[in-house]
């Protein structure tokens, strides 16, 4: 089986290009911006390319560890028990892509579908799946474990080299590289969450994703509010939904039905070990004000604070970066000058932890996909005096008083998502 990848590390120089080959299978083109990158495209498989396996060792190494660039991002969606019949819990037990045995258990569907459990990225169109005004709309799964699994199988070399390179990799260090940043993990012994990777189980696949705990990001996606069968919930907020059609929501998004719903055994095993998690800003936007003074109006803010505290109750065991991802960020031009995003701003400080306001950007790496920490928050609709800021705050001030004094907590950072100009703009 043919298998494509077009992978681009580091930067180009705007408006560089590769050069022509009268081999149209495989090339490969070093371009020198400070240092080396190295782009590779393998447009085959390797017995297409018969004289890869004569390059010498060290630069097959580095074509296999440049082809799945470190650290990674691996977005999944949250499956939330629906009275919907259309509900992203129904589409991902449908037959298309799940394996019959999965299917063919009728009791093990029926466990599932009353429990919250993640299931791949599924891209669906604007008019449909995420009802919360503003989220990122993507078109295809820009989770890095794709790139990872397709360099993995295509040999047993790029299997051992990708292995080697997880092992050796810095875990206590930052790059200060203009194009990849590591970010900074929390010393081994202060960690109250020390496993170096984490598992994903997608329960309507049967299938286990396994990803770098200390580097990369799990990227939760809750889509819009659904409505829970009342059996589900409790005796008060069952009768609610029977008499009203609804029941308090604090999240505009799927994340109030989470935090009233029963969790899968796996999805709760997930989310107790990550230690960098990611949400979409859009879905934590709030269905009431955020005020400056807590408890102001009945039922408003204060039912706010408390829902904020419960979301950063699930989030806090050994949590130690929390990301907000910003979608839609106007750039002008078309293409973001993130350069010009880089400069630490007062409100962004204000969301870090003592001793990691002075640091470089982080940079997560997806399928087709860049994900660019700013700091300039203020540029990108994050200023003082939003209801948005506030909820971040009071999540980011919650996840530490849970934490406690010997919490690993670092802050709160916000990525932009950077798409490859072949996929498509910002």
């Amino acid at each position: 089986m043919e298998r494509i990848l077009d992978i681009k590390v580091g930067s180009l120089e705007q408006g560089a290009c590769l050069p022509p080959t009268a081999d149209p299978l495989a090339f490969i083109f070093i371009h020198h911006i400070q240092f080396l990158h190295v782009v590779i495209i393998l447009v085959s498989t390797m017995k297409r390319f018969p004289q890869f396996p004569r390059f010498p060792a060290e630069l097959r190494r580095q074509i296999w560890h440049e082809s799945s660039p470190l650290p990674g991002l691996h977005a999944f969606d949250v499956c939330i028990p629906s009275t919907s019949e259309s509900s992203r819990l129904s589409q991902a037990f449908q037959t298309s892509g799940v394996s019959k045995r999965v299917t063919e258990t009728p009791a093990r569907v029926q466990k599932y579908s009353a429990t919250v459990f993640l299931d791949q990225f599924l891209p669906t169109p604007e008019d449909k799946r995420n009802d919360a005004e503003g989220s990122q709309r993507l078109d295809s799964d820009p989770s890095a474990y794709h790139i990872t699994s397709a360099v993995r199988q295509t040999c047993f070399e790029a299997l051992e080299s990708l292995r080697t390179r997880s092992s050796s990799h810095p875990k206590n260090t930052t790059t200060t590289t203009t194009t990849t940043t590591t970010p900074q993990p929390t010393s081994p012994d202060r960690s109250t969450n020390p496993k170096a990777t984490n598992r994903v189980y997608l329960a309507a696949h049967d299938k286990w994703i396994t990803y770098d705990n200390a580097n990369d990001v799990l990227f939760l996606r809750f889509g819009g509010p659904v409505r829970i069968p009342a059996a589900l919930l409790d005796e008060e907020e069952g009768s609610r939904q029977e008499q009203e059609h609804a029941y308090p929501r604090t999240f505009h998004s799927g994340i109030s039905d989470v935090l009233l719903c029963p969790w899968s055994e796996e999805f709760t095993e997930t989310l107790r070990h990550a230690r960098r998690v990611a949400l979409d800003l859009a879905e934590l936007r709030t269905t009431a004000g955020i005020s400056d003074v807590e408890g102001e109006g009945e039922g408003g803010a204060e039912a706010v604070a408390q829902d904020i505290a419960y979301l950063a109750c699930c989030l806090q065991n050994g949590l130690e970066v929390l990301y907000v991802i910003v979608d839609g960020v106007e750039s002008g031009g078309g293409t973001l000058d993130f350069a010009s995003l880089q400069t630490m701003g007062k409100v962004g400080n204000s969301l870090s932890s003592p001793g990691f306001e002075k640091r470089d950007p982080d940079v997560f790496y997806g399928k087709g996909v860049t994900y660019h920490e700013v700091f300039a928050w203020e540029r990108i609709g994050l200023g003082d005096g939003t209801s948005e800021l506030r909820g971040l705050r009071m999540l980011g001030d919650a996840v530490r008083e849970q934490q406690g004094e010997d919490g690993v907590f670092r802050g709160i950072r916000v990525l932009v998502c950077q798409r490859d100009r072949s996929e498509c703009n910002l």
